[in-house]
């Protein structure tokens, strides 16, 4: 079961469950693969901007992309939260959502109230989107290029092929070349997979393949132009004078990147209030049109020649060729977020130095909230499973059905110290977990490796945006690292009391039939019984350790010439000098005549020599105090065990193959003196 502590609650004076199951407002979601991208924080601002002025709650369902980390799985676990219980409709930034919605939900998730939905991508067929009639403006930007600039060879670097829109912009990219008698060879095309660092990585092929210097280079996207502007200006390109770059979707990274981006786009402020107008019009009954066409313009800027490199008052040339200055607006707005940037970056670089010993959860939660205020995060809910759950598939589990609230924080409001417990498969978080108060709210998955511990809601305000993601990274990071050395502390002190339990019952287990009568050491039976069990709790622990197969050096020897009396006594001397130089949690046992097998857990092969040393002088100390008529020795043969390797039969096999030889060196070294 998976307990770290008792839930933690802040500044709280509201009973919880006030009129749970009111909804003083409707929530919108929106889906986004992430906020590291210009596009997707433009779209973020839009519709934020939008549910704003009309008074709804935005809730922001990022889950990955399906080129990212090998932790998208865990990200995209967050989906399962998509249903009629925790928002009245969705906005979808990404197709690719729609085609793995299946495959992500089980069964009976899907069969969860489903709301209204409006895409701005294209998805399925027949279900509605909205678009940007780009075409008409992309092929004249294109055209711009080969009868403007007179550009005629060209490098395109593209999204994935299985994105929809990047193979529709492709394809009237190839078109509209061809018209004026272009052909673009195949190695000058590159698949950058929408980022900056697909830019990035489409220059360095270019450079690696000598296709550089060209007349333009096409992006199919602005965050590739600008991964890729950037790059050339570290390896001394200047653009547009070594080669031209146009990009796609004008973002704010074309109109603010240090060289502006030549883009075409659709206005994502209509395109958000578009989006919201149609859930609206759902919620009414109303009929949506499958395809809802917003107009696009064409903005010729420095990246292309139309704007010259120190002419910071012009944002763009339009179609007609006439100068479009910067907004007074738009400056003061991004003097506001250079300065709030510069100030919260330093802040969230601060909690993260702070955060570089190792805590327990008990010790996070109170340094979080401590935090949180700083890191302008206004609400905020960590949600636990009660059982950590293992991902290779999230299709292969359904949502909990039980959760805990861990950390419960809000700004200037104070809850009563109860633990709240709910079923998260009926909503996101209990109502009225925020007060009356309109909210924007992301919802991100907590997890460490292929572990997902639960998730976390967040509602920050004043934070600039780019730095959304990174704040939720640092947090998720140190959660996971406490989660981890919790687990961790937990284990030992388990695995202790294990140690303990089972010197207790090693001590209990003496006299009775597992126990050699000659030597009280365990017999066969009982080193099959506990041998094997201290295996498998030590594999369990994740550690190894080793299988002893033991031999006396000369019994025979002794007995043919002193007697069995004397054989005995010599078989007892060793029993006891392996309980001297063995620890006493380990599992010492002889199995008959003169072999002996020792299971020794959570040591490795430097431990060998160690206890060969101790057993050679323990056996000159019993030979000098006994006065014995001869000497004791014997020779060892030692295996490792492991989560592969962890049948004691089969080990004992594996050592008695390995005492052989040993056995064989120490005749050959015998021989060698006679």
């Amino acid at each position: 079961m998976f307990h770290f502590v008792n839930v933690f609650f802040v500044d709280i004076s509201l009973s919880f469950f006030d009129n749970l199951n009111s909804m003083v407002r409707k929530r919108i979601g929106l889906q986004l693969n992430s906020l590291i991208s210009g596009y997707n924080i433009d779209v973020f601002n839009a519709t934020e901007a939008v549910c704003r002025q009309k008074g709804y709650d935005l809730t922001v369902f990022e889950g990955g992309v399906e080129y990212g980390s090998p932790a998208t799985r865990q990200q995209q676990f967050i989906y399962k939260h998509i249903n009629g219980r925790n928002i009245d409709g969705l906005i979808i930034t990404s197709g690719y959502y729609k085609a793995i919605e299946n495959d992500i939900k089980s069964d009976s998730e899907k069969q969860l109230p489903s709301v209204p939905q409006i895409a701005i991508a294209e998805t399925k067929e027949g279900e509605p989107y909205i678009y940007s009639e780009f075409e008409e403006n992309f092929i004249a930007m294109i055209d711009h290029m080969v009868t403007v600039h007179g550009c005629r060879v060209f490098n395109i670097v593209s999204g994935l092929e299985s994105n929809t829109d990047s193979r529709r912009r492709m394809k009237i990219c190839l078109a509209t070349l061809a018209k004026h008698g272009i052909r673009v060879e195949k190695k000058r095309l590159y698949i950058g997979g929408f980022t900056e660092e697909g830019g990035f990585n489409a220059l360095n092929y270019y450079v690696k393949h000598d296709l550089l210097p060209t007349d333009c280079i096409i992006c199919l996207n602005d965050d590739m132009a600008v991964g890729l502007i950037d790059y050339a200006v570290a390896l001394n390109y200047n653009v547009p004078e070594d080669f031209r770059v146009i990009g796609f979707d004008d973002s704010a990274h074309s109109e603010f990147n240090h060289v502006t981006i030549t883009s075409v786009g659709g206005n994502l402020r209509q395109f958000a209030a578009k989006a919201v107008d149609c859930i609206e019009q759902m919620w009414q009954g109303k009929f949506i049109p499958s395809q809802i066409k917003i107009p696009s313009l064409v903005k010729y800027r420095k990246s292309c020649g139309c704007v010259d490199a120190e002419d910071f008052e012009t944002d763009y040339m339009d179609k007609d060729g006439k100068p479009v200055p910067y907004s007074y607006s738009t400056i003061q707005f991004m003097h506001q977020q250079y300065f709030r940037l510069d100030h919260d970056i330093v802040l969230v670089q601060k909690f993260f130095e702070r955060q570089v010993r190792p805590m327990t959860i008990r010790e996070f939660v109170p340094e979080l909230t401590r935090w949180l205020p700083k890191l302008h995060i206004r609400s905020c809910a960590i949600v636990l499973f009660k059982n950590k759950i293992h991902v290779e598939n999230t299709a292969a589990f359904e949502l909990p059905d039980y959760a805990e609230l861990l950390l419960v924080y809000e700004e200037g409001v104070k809850h009563q110290n109860d633990i709240v417990s709910f079923n998260p498969q009926e909503c996101l978080y209990p109502e009225n977990f925020f007060t009356d108060r309109r909210i924007t709210a992301f919802v991100r998955t907590l997890y460490y490796n292929n572990f997902i511990y639960g998730y976390m809601v967040y509602a920050p305000e004043n934070l600039p945006t780019p730095l959304l993601d990174t704040t939720y990274s640092m947090i998720s990071h140190v959660f996971s690292s406490s989660a981890f050395y919790t687990e961790k502390l937990v284990a030992e002190s388990h695995q202790h009391l294990m140690m303990e339990q089972l010197e207790k019952t090693n001590s209990q287990l003496a006299g009775i039939s597992q126990t050699d009568e000659l030597t009280k050491l365990y017999n066969r039976r009982g080193l099959f019984n506990l041998g094997q069990e201290s295996i498998n709790f030590t594999v369990d622990m994740g550690k190894k350790g080793l299988v002893f197969y033991a031999d006396m050096d000369g019994l025979k020897r002794i007995n043919d010439t002193y007697g069995h009396d004397a054989g005995d006594q010599a078989i007892v001397g060793m029993a006891l000098m392996l309980r001297k130089s063995f620890r006493s949690h380990d599992i010492i046992a002889r199995l008959g005549g003169d072999e002996f097998v020792i299971v020794s857990a959570g040591v490795d092969f430097s431990f060998v020599p160690k206890v060969k040393e101790r057993i050679k002088e323990s056996c000159e100390e019993w030979y000098m105090e006994t006065h014995s008529l001869f000497r004791l020795s014997i020779s060892i043969g030692a295996v490792e065990f492991s989560e592969e390797n962890k049948n004691l039969e089969e080990l004992l096999s594996q050592a008695d193959k390995v005492l052989y030889e040993e056995k064989a060196r120490k005749h050959t070294r015998s021989s060698a003196k006679e």
